[in-house]
C-alpha cells in the first residue's frame, strides 16, 4: 500500500515481493529436512567391532545397542551406515568365521569296528613281507568272490611256519570260504554234479557217493526224498573223506576234508580215562539223545540232566583202540563248559556245531584223539 496522486493506492511489486518469499521459505524446509537427516545418519556413534562381528548389518548391530529408529531408515541411509560398518570392519583384526565361532569342533565320532584283515590284524605285522602280501592277495580275490582262487592261497599259507602267528586269522577266513562253497550251488575241489535218473532216490545216492542222506537234501534244497525230479542237477561230494581230530590239551577239534583243512571247533572235554587216545570211526548218529550214566537211570532228551544236547554221535574203537562204553562227540547245554575240562560228559560240542558235524560224517567217518 503507499500514497499515491489519487489517495491510497496498492503497490502491485509490494505484493509480488512477498510471495516470492513465501514460496522461498517453502522451499528451504523440505531442504532443511534432508540436511537434518543426513547430520542424524553421519553423526550416530560407530558401532564396536564386537557388534559388528555378532551381527550381519549395521542396523541389527544398532538394534542390540537399544537405538529406535533403526529399522525405518531410508534405502539410501542403510547404503550410508553399510559404508560406515565396512570402514570399521578395515580398520581392525578380521574376526574368526562365524562358523568356528557359532559351532566349536565337535568330539570325533568313535570308528566303526572293522572286521580283522591282513592288515589290520595287530599279528600281522609279526610276519614276513612276502605272506602279508599272500594274505591282502586271498582278501582281494575274496572282494572279487573268488574263493575258489582265496582258499588256495589260504590253505598254502596256513601250512607255513613262518605264518604261525596269523594261523588263526587264517583260520576263520577259510571256515567262512569251506562252509560258503560246500553249502552252495558252487563248485570246489571234490564237489561234483549229478544228473538224476529213473531209479534215483536221495538214500540210494547218499550211500553211492558216501554221504549223508540230510548234506544232500541241504546242498540241493531237497524237501521232499521221494520227490527227486529226472534229469534235475544235484551237486554232491564224490566219497569226501573227512576226517576229525580232537586235542585234548587245547580242548580244540580240526575237521578236515580230503586232507585240508575245514574248519576248528572249540570243545569241551571229559575225564580223561573217560576219552582216552586212539582213533575211532563214527557207528551212529542220534538226534535228541537219551542220557545213560553208567549205574544210573536213563535221563530222557529235555529232561534236566541230560548234557548230551541236541545230537550224538556214537564212537567204536578201530584197531588196537581201546573199548571205551559211551564214548561220543555230543551237544551241550552249557556253552560255557566248552574250551575246558569237564568232570562229565565225553567230547562236547556247541549244539550247531554237533549238528553240522551229524551232517557231514558218514558213517565210518574218523575221528582221532591226541593230547
Amino acid at each position: 500500500m503507499m500514497r499515491g496522486n489519487y489517495g491510497i493506492e496498492f503497490d502491485p511489486e509490494q505484493g509480488v515481493f512477498s510471495f516470492r518469499k513465501i514460496a522461498l521459505l517453502l522451499l528451504l524446509i523440505p531442504l532443511a529436512l534432508v540436511v537434518v537427516m543426513i547430520y542424524r545418519g553421519c553423526g550416530t556413534e560407530e558401532p564396536s567391532p564386537a557388534q559388528i562381528a555378532g551381527t550381519d548389518n549395521l542396523e541389527t548391530a544398532r538394534g542390540n545397542t537399544g537405538e529406535a529408529g533403526g529399522n525405518d531408515r531410508t534405502p539410501f541411509l542403510k547404503g550410508i551406515s553399510k559404508d560406515l560398518a565396512d570402514a570399521a570392519t578395515a580398520t581392525r583384526k578380521a574376526p574368526p568365521p562365524r562358523e568356528l565361532a557359532l559351532n566349536p569342533p565337535s568330539r570325533p565320532e568313535p570308528a566303526p569296528p572293522v572286521e580283522p584283515s591282513a592288515t589290520t590284524d595287530p599279528q600281522a605285522s609279526a610276519i614276513p613281507a612276502e605272506l602279508q602280501n599272500q594274505l591282502r592277495l586271498a582278501e582281494q580275490n575274496m572282494t572279487k568272490d573268488d574263493l575258489l582262487g582265496a582258499r588256495t592261497i589260504l590253505l598254502t599259507l596256513r601250512k607255513n611256519q613262518d605264518a604261525a602267528n596269523v594261523r588263526e586269522f587264517i583260520e576263520r577266513k577259510l571256515e567262512k570260504i569251506n562252509q560258503t562253497l560246500l553249502f552252495s550251488d558252487r563248485p570246489m575241489p571234490g564237489k561234483t554234479v549229478h544228473r538224476v535218473v529213473p531209479g534215483d532216490l536221495v538214500g540210494k545216492l547218499a550211500r553211492s557217493y558216501n554221504v549223508t542222506e540230510e548234506f544232500l537234501m541241504k546242498v540241493n534244497s531237497i524237501e521232499n526224498a521221494s520227490g527227486l525230479r529226472i534229469g534235475k542237477e544235484l551237486w554232491v561230494l564224490n566219497k569226501p573223506n573227512f576226517c576229525l581230530t580232537v586235542f585234548r590239551k587245547s580242548c580244540s577239534a580240526v575237521l578236515t576234508l580230503n586232507g585240508e583243512f575245514f574248519r576248528r571247533y572249540t570243545v569241551g572235554i571229559g575225564p580223561a580215562q573217560d576219552v582216552p587216545i586212539g582213533t575211532y570211526a563214527v557207528s551212529s548218529r542220534v538226534k535228541k539223545p537219551p542220557y545213560r550214566y553208567p549205574g544210573k537211570k536213563t535221563i530222557p532228551y529235555g529232561a534236566p540232566g541230560n548234557i548230551l544236547g541236541t545230537t550224538c554221535l556214537l564212537l567204536s574203537p578201530t584197531r588196537e583202540t581201546p573199548v571205551v562204553q559211551g564214548l561220543s562227540l555230543h551237544g551241550t547245554w552249557v556253552n560255557a563248559s566248552l574250551g575246558r575240562a569237564c568232570s562229565d560228559g565225553r567230547i562236547r560240542f556247541n549244539n550247531k556245531d554237533i549238528e553240522q558235524l551229524a551232517l557231514l560224517l558218514p558213517m565210518g567217518a574218523r575221528v582221532n584223539i591226541m593230547d
